[in-house]
């Protein structure tokens, strides 16, 4: 940088979050893990679990907030309206109003773009299955 110019950076660091949904038991959970791509590492008991154990659950992001939204719940798979919000500064959840409509979805990670040595590459081309064909 010149001389007398200083450099912003952002303290945050780039992090992923999944939510809730079934163990290898196939219990639901409440779990609330986070992705750090810089160390490669998975954490979970650095945040709070959600209040309700739910899988096919809806999640935003909304001013520094997580949400979590509907889903199903496990004793009768019944498709429920909650919403819950996680405050990432406090690292705990509370319940806000719930929605109109129970809702439910299920969600896939495709990857949107790819770095190599620091340079951007080809955007990878997601497989998406096509109705009646096994991907």
């Amino acid at each position: 940088a010149a001389a007398g110019r200083r450099r912003c950076r952002s303290a945050r660091r780039p992090r992923m979050f999944v939510f809730g949904g079934r163990s290898s038991d196939a219990a639901f959970v409440n779990s609330l893990e986070r992705y750090d791509p810089s160390t490669n590492e998975w954490e979970e008991e650095a945040v709070a679990p959600m209040l309700t154990a739910r899988r096919c659950v809806r999640t935003a992001v909304l001013n520094g907030k997580l949400y979590s939204a509907g889903g199903q719940n496990e004793a009768d798979l019944a498709t429920f309206n909650a919403v819950e919000r996680y405050d990432l500064a406090t690292k705990s959840w509370e319940a806000v109003a719930p929605m109109a409509t129970p809702h439910e979805a299920e969600a896939r990670f495709y990857p949107t773009a790819a770095v190599r040595r620091g340079r951007p590459e080809a955007r990878p081309q997601p497989r998406l299955p096509q109705l009646g064909r096994a991907v």
